[in-house]
């Protein structure tokens, strides 16, 4: 036997009430005797009866509780055999890629509202069988399949956004997969060995799966190229903010110039419909190394750059967009990359001394300056050894 709505357990405490206020009820009727003395001792056998002797008599208090146990019952919604797994598998598939952190108007995320839309899923598939699902870059089960609408709700409460691309294929693969585990349906006679494995007493609907899927993401349902889908898929989108400038491209070598030693180039892309204005600032180790001029990107329009700067020692290089207003996600306004050590280049001059060669490659401090005679040279490790040959 299984309660399929347990939440309202609580409802049995009517059936000790209904019997106390039947307890606590005095019914007397007044009526004139002449003396009182013929009425002690039935006054006495009225005192050792139990009250429930007299409830047994009473046809209007069991027809009260047969009503109120009747109605207990339909809330609790008792199952047995394979009523609790034929039910509805309902799964709910929660996008947490890094676009649900934008912005829209009213203040809130798109995750926020994503998350509210599942709660209203849940409230909406309550008694029915639920699994929650979330992906992004990856997808996860995050709960079993379970009646349990108070486990699904603090799930979701839980669930952070992430940060990578939105995996449509492999999210709809993994609630596929879920759907099809849950076409093993036990029968009314199906049980177990008594160590947890099943008796062999199964019933497989396999051509009619009784399960939906709510997908709620802010992204477009690509066009699936898998196996057929056997069951709906129900979308709910979330998103209407259009005004978003991130950097999708970051690259940098070391390269010297008279500009500096280090070149940079960049791309920004407006993704959104609406144009958005601001600038664009390198740092270097936490220092600016370049900013540019106020730039306004249209809809759709990519702006591709590159930076010749002196860099130093820096190691860590930040790409940081700032617009005038801010935009949807400021997750990809910012962009780093790590440089390799700065290394010394070695350069080895053949031959006899030359002072002049000498002092004017002994002022760039990135060289380190070798001399050879050309009887030491060996054509097979030179090229290992020294990066430059004079």
């Amino acid at each position: 036997m299984n309660i399929a709505a347990p939440q309202f357990m609580g409802w049995a405490i009517l059936i000790p009430l209904l019997l106390l206020m039947w307890f606590l009820k005095i019914r007397r009727r007044k009526s004139e005797v002449s003396s009182v003395l013929l009425w002690k001792k039935a006054l006495e056998d009225q005192r050792v009866k139990s009250p429930f002797q007299r409830l047994i008599k009473n046809l209007l208090l069991l027809f009260q509780l047969l009503c109120l146990l009747f109605l207990i019952l339909g809330l609790l919604r008792p199952e047995s055999g394979s009523l609790i797994y034929a039910s509805r598998l309902n799964v709910i598939m929660l996008d947490r890629s890094a676009s649900m952190s934008s912005l829209e108007e009213d203040g809130r995320t798109r995750f926020e509202i994503a998350k509210e839309k599942a709660l209203d899923r849940i409230k909406e598939v309550d008694g029915e069988r639920a699994v929650l699902i979330s992906f992004g870059e990856n997808a996860e089960v995050l709960t079993p399949v379970t009646t349990d609408g108070s486990l699904l709700t603090r799930v979701v409460n839980e669930v952070m956004p992430g940060s990578g691309v939105t995996n449509f294929e492999d999210a709809l693969e993994l609630a596929l997969s879920v759907v099809r585990q849950d076409e093993l349906i036990p029968t009314a006679g199906a049980g177990s060995d008594g160590a947890g494995r099943s008796d062999g007493s199964e019933e497989l609907l396999s051509n009619q799966p009784d399960a939906r899927i709510f997908l709620i993401s802010d992204g477009v349902v690509p066009e699936w190229k898998g196996d057929s889908i056997e069951v709906p898929v129900i979308v709910d989108s979330v998103g209407f903010s259009s005004s978003n400038v991130g950097i999708i491209a970051f690259a940098a070598r070391r390269e010297f110039t008279e500009e500096g030693d280090l070149k940079v180039l960049l791309e920004l892309k407006n993704t959104g419909d609406d144009p958005l204005e601001g600038v664009l600032r390198l740092l270097g180790d936490g220092e600016v190394l370049e900013e540019t001029e106020p730039k306004i990107l249209e809809g759709k329009e990519s702006w591709v750059l590159s930076f010749e700067t002196i860099s130093g020692p820096s190691l860590q290089l930040e790409a940081r967009w700032i617009p005038t207003k801010s935009d949807a996600l400021a997750l990809d306004d910012r962009a780093w990359l790590v440089l390799e050590n700065m290394r010394k280049l070695r350069v080895v001059q053949v031959g006899s001394p030359n002072l002049l060669l000498e002092n004017a490659l002994l002022v760039i401090e990135s060289v380190e300056l070798f001399q050879i005679e050309y009887d030491e040279v060996d054509p097979e490790t030179l090229a290992s050894e020294f990066d430059v040959a004079v």
